[in-house]
């Protein structure tokens, strides 16, 4: 909603600069005398224009597209250049007659598919008139209009007037319009209305209302008069003696001097009364009392979305709630690339403008307010109407007033907020608490981006005796801000209120529909199933300007750089980020959640139940971008939600630390017995810690005395090797073809004797032992070069879904992830991704095998990382389950928190079984196993052998490779004897066999 001349001057704007008001203020402006006749059925209008030019001043007149049949100046002939009449230098008063005619037929008046306030284009037709611009020959500047208009005898009609006088003649209508004070413009609408007039305050309150919507009149009149009584007592009397509500049938949203005109579908939402109706009213004063100088920056639309829709939400102690909503709308529109000064603003032509123009304005007359007070404020506010009505004011005009009543230099506030850009970015650093001399000192900084703003940031303290709220005076890159405290602080909070114009700080940041509208370069991805569902939403999307992308066609890498709408949740890609997630049940669901691979971008799901209301739908969303939920039943909301997040820069300074009673302890059997009722066990470990194997095979016996059907998931083999696990179990093969077989050796690498009494047992027992984890081949593949590097067949080895959005689980990653070497190498975003793979494969490869053995239990042993505060596995295995779990964890050394498992137990350090080594290091070339390196004092130097022996055979077993050598060894008893038979080259070149005896 905003008024119609911020988009009609903004064009002329355009066009040519506009006269100062100084200029204004020294003559006097035209005097425009203006007769049109409506032809309805022929949609057409012919006119005649007299304006009279003060001696002396310049005057420009734009034809535009209007048919000319006449021009003169001062009776002589005169012809337009350019679609302009330049009027200047004149020794007298000018005359201009202009006759024309030009015609608007009701197919062109429909509606622009664009999402903003556009004007609705004029029209003329048998069911009414819109004349709102370029209808006429239209006069730079402020001119004195004298409007007579035609219209057929059944019509209605209204314009910028205060003084109507109607006369009827042959059917038609001839109705005289008096504006006593000067206008940018002028307009006409006509219409078969139902009136009703009511006096309020000495204003003749009407309304044009068609007949279908008359009941309306009662309730749009007494809002109407609860505005006039509460601007009246903020900014004094109201300007004009009338003031109309009109319908129209194009869905505009326009406020004209003496009336507002809104669309018929607009009308009607019961919500317009409580909102848009103030808005349009106080436009009565700003904008349509004092107008605009375009050329130096809009300020109404700012000044008016304050003192409305901000100003209805601080009445109602949501005022932070609704200046919070201004700063996400500028932190999700308002890009580097497409930010503007206030100056700058001339109406809202993008959503990016729109943050600007309405709310950074709006912003600026808060923090102004603030500053002055609410006595000063608003005395400042009646002043300006005073000195400024009926001219074009600017910014500095504002600037005076306001310095003027408060007394203080107002020029760097006006420079910093109206003249620049941007807007500043605020972070608590470094705080602390330190208890010195009797009091608790309290220090912090306050970091701002490199071009930092001068600004007085408030901010509240809280402490165990109270809080404190104060004023932070910052103008550095860093403010250091330093107090001592009798009570030890807890919290600092900055801006809690939104009193501040800046940048919402991440953890205030929410998931909201805006940040997908006000980035251009966000994605739209079409389903491969219900494409048909969905073509027409994606083609009205492509039309706004976003990328429209098949599921085929949609790499990580696109997810990872913007924000993402995901027509359907059966989009695989959406699957794969939030395991599909659970949505509401609708005609049409539209929700919204940070990107798990960019948390400065957004993922939205668009899930339709049909074609139908998909399209009753997708527009509308646009109405709603500060919301993170909706719910269309038949393109109607049935239910709307907002994420919560931080209120204000929130600083944590509790003392935060939990205890538990040692003496309180459970032994492994009362942990095995507390634990029945649970399906799944999750055992962790650090994988090269015997203790915590033995644990785990302790908690597995005493789980298998229950004689209940169990089975062992573990995460140290891998799916494709699952039919070798089973022969194992089953004896079918060997221990010595099992580890070949799984490639033990090479894909988990840790010493097998960590394990083996585990896989005995379980084979002893026959307990079916599961391989859980990815092909070792698909994770290093990610987590080099990411998940777009796989191939189709590697895809479908993929689980069907995953889950990407524990933010909390992503920070762990990341901090494990930067202390390893690795990090220099590869980069996070693909680390993450092998690391979800992981997890998600053993979560699913769990519930399969819960499906395969209904009435078993399920050990699953796993590295403690995957199972700590159940992030990694049991979430996922919860989430496709429902079975309930216990999660145990031995005492990792990382402090013991409530939240972090189940039952924490703290084994004793047990020395692992070893099999005997041969203390070499050896490599496998084409000719055999190499002895690379001989360790000083170990056996194999002991016996002989040496750098460059190549071992063909250990007591009489072919050696083929490395892993011949570790199972072989298994067998063996330190101190025990074998014969290696190694080739060796000699000094003449040669290559020689040589028995070895090693004692091991």
């Amino acid at each position: 909603m905003s008024t119609l001349y911020n988009y009609i001057i903004a064009v002329l704007v355009s066009l040519y600069c506009f006269a100062s008001v100084a200029a204004h203020a020294a003559q006097q402006p035209p005097l425009y005398e203006l007769s049109a006749t409506i032809d309805p059925a022929q949609h057409t209008i012919h006119g005649s224009a007299r304006i009279i030019v003060q001696k002396g001043a310049a005057c420009k007149i734009r034809i535009a597209a209007l048919t000319i049949a006449r021009l003169l100046v001062n009776s002589r002939e005169a012809h337009p250049v350019q679609g302009i009449i330049d009027i200047r230098d004149m020794q007298s008063d000018a005359l201009v007659e202009i006759e024309y005619s030009t015609s608007f037929a009701p197919d062109s008046a429909e509606l622009k598919g664009d999402l903003l306030n556009s004007p609705a284009p004029n029209c003329i037709s048998s069911e009414g008139v819109m004349l709102l611009h370029d209808w006429y020959p239209a006069v730079e500047g402020l001119c004195r209009y004298k409007l007579t208009a035609e219209v057929p005898g059944h019509f209605e009609a209204l314009s910028e007037s205060e003084t109507t006088v109607v006369q009827t003649s042959k059917g038609m209508k001839v109705i005289s319009f008096d504006f006593p004070h000067p206008l940018p413009g002028i307009s006409l609408v006509a219409g078969t209305y139902m009136t009703r007039t009511e006096t309020f305050h000495g204003i003749a309150l009407k309304t044009f209302l068609f007949a279908e919507d008359r009941e309306l009149a009662d309730t749009y009149l007494a809002h109407t008069k609860r505005y006039i009584e509460l601007y009246e007592s903020l900014l004094g009397p109201f300007p004009y003696k009338t003031f109309a509500i009109v319908e129209n049938r194009f869905q505009t949203g326009y406020s004209l001097p003496t009336y507002t005109l809104l669309g018929s579908q607009v009308i009607r939402l019961p919500f317009i009364v409580e909102t848009s109706l103030g808005h349009e009213l106080l436009h009565q004063w700003f904008g349509n009392h004092v107008y605009v100088n375009y050329a130096a920056g809009n300020w109404s639309e700012g000044l008016t979305t304050y003192l409305a829709d901000q100003w209805y939400n601080h009445l109602k102690g949501s005022g932070a709630e609704y200046r919070k909503k201004i700063l996400s709308d500028y932190m999700n529109y308002v890009t580097p690339a497409n930010e503007i000064a206030l100056l700058g603003f001339r109406g809202p032509d993008s959503y990016a403008s729109r943050a600007v123009g309405y709310g950074k304005a709006a912003m600026v007359f808060h923090m102004l307010r603030m500053k002055l007070g609410d006595a000063l404020f608003f005395k400042s506010l009646k002043e300006f109407i005073a000195s400024c009505q009926y001219r074009e004011a600017s910014w500095d005009n504002l600037r005076d007033v306001f310095a003027s009543a408060g007394k203080q230099d107002l020029k760097a506030f006006f420079q910093q907020w109206v003249d620049r850009k941007g807007a500043p970015a605020f972070a608590i650093a470094h705080a602390q608490v330190a208890f010195r001399e009797g009091a608790f000192q309290l220090s912090f900084d306050i970091a701002q981006e490199k071009d930092y703003f001068s600004c007085s940031l408030p901010a509240r303290i809280v402490t165990e005796q109270g809080e404190e709220k104060i004023q932070i005076e910052t103008a550095a890159a860093v403010t250091r801000y330093e107090k001592a405290f009798t009570g030890r602080p807890i919290k600092i909070i900055l801006d809690e209120q939104y009193d501040l114009m800046r940048r919402l700080a991440d953890a205030e940041a929410v998931p909201v529909i805006s940040a997908f509208i006000g980035n251009r370069e966000s994605i739209v991805i079409t389903p491969d199933q219900d494409e048909k569902m969905y073509r027409e939403t994606a083609r009205f999307f492509k039309a706004q300007g976003y990328a429209v992308k098949s599921e085929k066609e949609t790499a990580y890498v696109d997810i990872e750089k913007t924000s993402i709408l995901f027509l359907s949740d059966t989009c695989s890609m959406y699957r794969k980020l939030f395991a599909g997630g659970d949505l509401p049940t609708g005609g049409c669901v539209v929700k919204v959640s940070k990107n798990p691979l960019n948390s400065k971008k957004i993922v939205m799901v668009f899930k339709a139940r049909s074609r139908e209301e998909a399209a009753a739908a997708y527009r509308k969303i646009f109405r709603y971008g500060n919301y993170s939920l909706l719910v269309f039943e038949q393109g109607k909301i049935s239910r709307e939600e907002r994420a919560v997040s931080e209120q204000g820069i929130v600083e944590d300074m509790h003392v935060a630390a939990e205890g538990i009673k040692t003496k309180s302890s459970l032994d492994l059997d009362a942990i095995v017995k507390d634990m029945r009722d649970k399906r799944v066990i999750y055992i962790g470990e650090s994988h090269t810690t015997y203790a915590d194997h033995l644990m785990q095979l302790e908690i597995i016996r005493r789980m298998e005395k229950e004689k209940r059907p169990l089975i062992i998931g573990m995460e140290m083999f891998q799916r494709p090797f699952q039919k070798y696990l089973d022969q194992y179990i089953h004896k079918k093969i060997t221990e010595e073809e099992f580890l070949k077989k799984t490639e033990y050796f090479s894909r988990w690498a840790y010493d097998y004797n960590l394990y083996r009494d585990i896989l005995q047992f379980a084979r002893a027992n026959a307990i079916p032992v599961i391989a859980l984890n990815v092909r070792r081949e698909l994770t290093e593949k990610v987590s080099e070069k990411g998940m777009d590097a796989l191939t189709a067949g590697e895809r479908a080895e993929l689980p069907p879904d995953m889950d990407l959005s524990n933010e909390q689980y992503r920070e762990y990653l990341k901090q494990v992830y930067y202390q390893h070497e690795q990090s220099k190498k590869t980069c996070f975003d693909n680390f993450y991704f092998s690391q979800i793979l992981w997890d998600e494969t053993m979560a699913h490869s769990i519930a399969e095998a819960m499906k395969q053995y209904p009435d078993a239990r399920v050990v699953v042993l796993a590295g403690s990382g995957h199972l700590q505060y159940a992030w990694g596995i049991p979430a996922r295995v919860q989430r496709l389950t429902g079975a309930a779990r216990a999660v145990i964890l031995n005492d990792s050394g990382q402090g013991v928190d409530k939240n972090l498992a189940d039952y924490i137990v703290f084994p004793a350090a047990v020395s692992a079984p070893e099999s005997p080594k041969l203390q070499v290091l050896l490599k496998k070339e084409k000719s055999g196993v190499v002895i690379e390196k001989v360790m000083k004092d170990g056996p194999a130097q002991k016996a002989g052998l040496k750098e460059g022996d190549i071992i063909k055979v250990i007591d009489n077993q072919v050696i083929n490779d490395i892993d011949d050598i570790k199972i072989l060894l298994l067998g063996k008893q330190r101190g025990g004897n074998v014969k290696v038979i190694v080739q060796r080259k000699q000094q003449d070149g040669m290559a020689q066999e040589i028995i070895v005896p090693v004692v091991l």
